[in-house]
């Protein structure tokens, strides 16, 4: 056969047969992956709708069941887009199409991570079961189920990988904006996860024993109110004991700190702050919180606590800033509060000043019922949270974690090992004995003589290092409070707060200058520091006209260095805000914002200029 009869033939079989040819070729790459993902959809929906089912029957073995069904209908997903492959260069459906199958990856990934962590809970629960049942259940089995987690590092690492590839620009306009929302936290979490899981897994016998596993724990909860600043956050205006079992934590009541006073038999002499500040000759519970050190001011509590006639045995102790309240409120909204007495609503705005007014001014038939909101509203809270949305306990883990590390809730184990790791995570409020030769810094300042005016007052501080000699320096330290809020005679009123400087123990006071009337200058052994203070006090701002209310104190003192330390760590006060912070030693000059403990590391050959007094 020669070659033109050859290409002959050839052309006759393509005219015949290019239909049939072009038909395949067209089903090969779009019939047969609209297949996979058709097919693979159906049975995700299905399964989501039966999984939701079991979820509400608390029949954990189907959950099981449908993510194992999840699991490859996902893989028949991810293969079915990747058939699509071509749509990835058409313009206008790129994006979007590599967002889909990089979905579709984290999808399958998390999917086989929460198979195998479901696996690691019992079959079912009653359907009756409780939320609370369910959570019990839940945190038994919390060292199986971390340690189903652990054996997927490699699908966690995917899903990480997943994420950092979705397509930031370009995707489809109803899509793109869950995206951008979704994206970076799930990325936030997962890293977190990444991070927290093998000290998770060696802190977990721990953790079991604060839940209640196999003992049942009694914690001392106080509540405290940041508008009267205080060394571990705020006056301690209420209390709670709360009882956890299983991982359960029974019913929760609050009483008002003074419905403790006529119970208590331990009575101490004042403080001299507090009997200069009160006049007063014995030192109360309300006033225990003295130290900014937490495992201190625990055991003055403890004292306390313990003279009290058939006190409950407690296990430890956690103080909640009224911040933690406002977070979560602005989180879930809004929050109807409904006494037999009042009826509030509270929101993220309203909240301090709705706190204060049923606290101090709204009217009882009886002492004893001002803090009976404080009740209803965390009962609320808590039924929000538990019956919202996945997003609203996203943020709500989110708010907590954010407490955590600002202070705003600190926590104290009885039991040595369970301390040692909140110490660890740096939930303890512990002040820093030993700095390794850095310079330290901590300002605790507190409400003694004013009312709540510290939600409104604002603090400021710079300090500056200057050499008075050969290996002396001299570090100039100074605190500013200004209040821009009208007076009041209610929130706001005229201000008088103990404001006390932290600095390493050995270091010499030089002059305080600003302090009315009282000042310390003493060595706190237990927190190895020397301690600085004294009383600023101010006027209030009676009329707009005027200016803002301020007041400052100015500490000068000789550092027990012989050169100058490459480090100044600053550590925040429990329960304060944000503290702007100015650094000045010769031409180094900087400004941070103070929301958590720093180290601020120096130039090396830094000029240090002479000292003036």
């Amino acid at each position: 056969m020669t070659l033109s009869t050859r290409w002959s033939t050839l052309a006759k079989w393509w005219r015949h047969w290019r239909t049939t040819l072009i038909l395949s070729v067209v089903a090969l790459l779009v019939g047969g992956p609209c297949l996979l993902v058709g097919s693979s959809t159906v049975v995700l929906v299905w399964q989501g709708l039966s999984a939701r089912q079991a979820v509400a029957a608390h029949n954990i073995a189907a959950v099981h069941r449908d993510l194992s069904w999840a699991v490859p209908a996902l893989s028949t997903l991810r293969l079915g887009l990747h058939g699509f492959f071509w749509l990835g260069d058409v313009p206008g459906i790129g994006p979007t199409y590599r967002a889909a199958v990089d979905l579709a990856q984290f999808s399958f990934s998390a999917a086989v991570v929460a198979r195998s962590a479901v696996g690691a809970l019992p079959g079912t629960l009653p359907a009756s079961a409780s939320t609370l049942g369910v959570a019990s259940t839940v945190a038994a089995r919390l060292p199986e189920m971390t340690a189903a987690v652990a054996r997927h590092q490699a699908d966690l690492h995917s899903m990480a990988a997943a994420l950092r590839q979705v397509p930031r620009q370009g995707v489809w306009s109803p899509v793109a904006r869950p995206l951008a929302v979704w994206t970076p936290r799930l990325l936030v979490g997962l890293r977190d996860v990444q991070d927290a899981l093998p000290t998770w897994r060696r802190a977990l016998p721990a953790v079991m024993r604060m839940l209640g596993f196999p003992h049942t724990q009694h914690y001392l909860v106080f509540f405290q109110n940041n508008g009267e600043m205080r060394a571990t956050g705020g006056f301690l205006t209420a209390y709670a004991v709360v009882t956890i079992r299983h991982g359960v934590v029974a019913p929760i009541h609050e009483h008002g700190i003074y419905s403790l006073a006529p119970a208590i038999r331990y009575r101490p002499p004042a403080p001299g702050p507090i009997a200069y500040e009160f006049a007063l000759k014995h030192w109360h519970l309300r006033d225990a919180n003295t130290s900014p050190n937490v495992p201190t001011t625990v055991q003055t509590i403890y004292r306390f606590w313990n003279s009290i006639p058939h006190h409950p045995q407690i296990n430890g102790v956690l103080f909640v800033d009224v911040w933690v309240a406002d977070q979560l409120i602005g989180d879930v909204g809004r929050v109807n509060v409904v006494t037999p007495y009042h009826h509030a609503v509270f929101t993220a705005k309203n909240a301090n000043v709705t706190m204060e007014y049923l606290a101090e001014l709204a009217p009882y038939p009886r002492p004893g019922l001002d803090k009976q909101f404080l009740g209803v509203l965390a009962h609320d809270l808590v039924t929000r949270i538990v019956h919202g949305s996945t997003h609203l306990k996203l943020q709500v883990l989110q708010s907590l974690k954010t407490a955590l590390a600002r202070k705003w809730i600190l926590l104290y184990f009885n039991n040595p090992s369970e301390e040692q790791w909140v110490e660890h995570f740096g939930w303890g409020g512990q002040v820093i004995r030993h700095t390794h030769g850095a310079n330290y810094l901590q300002v605790v300042d507190e409400n003694l003589g004013g009312h709540k005016d510290n939600f409104f007052l604002k603090e400021q501080v710079s300090t500056q290092i200057e050499q008075a000699a050969p290996h002396t320096y001299i570090q100039i330290t100074t605190v500013t409070l200004v209040n821009p809020a009208l007076y009041n005679g209610w929130m706001v009123v005229p201000y008088s707060g103990l404001v006390r400087l932290y600095v390493p123990r050995g270091a010499q006071l030089v002059s305080l200058q600003g302090s009315a009337g009282f000042s310390q200058n003493h060595v706190n052994p237990t927190l190895n520091k020397s301690v600085f203070g004294g009383f600023i006090v101010m006027g209030a701002r009676r009329s707009l006209k005027d200016p803002p209310a301020t007041g400052s104190l100015t500490v000068t003192y000789r550092l027990p260095f012989h050169s100058l330390p490459r480090r100044l760590i600053l550590q925040e006060q429990p329960g304060s805000r944000s503290v702007p912070v100015t650094i000045t030693i010769g031409t180094f000059h900087r400004r941070v914002v103070l929301r958590h403990d720093m180290t601020i590391v120096l130039p090396a050959g830094l000029s240090v200029p002479a000292y003036q007094p």
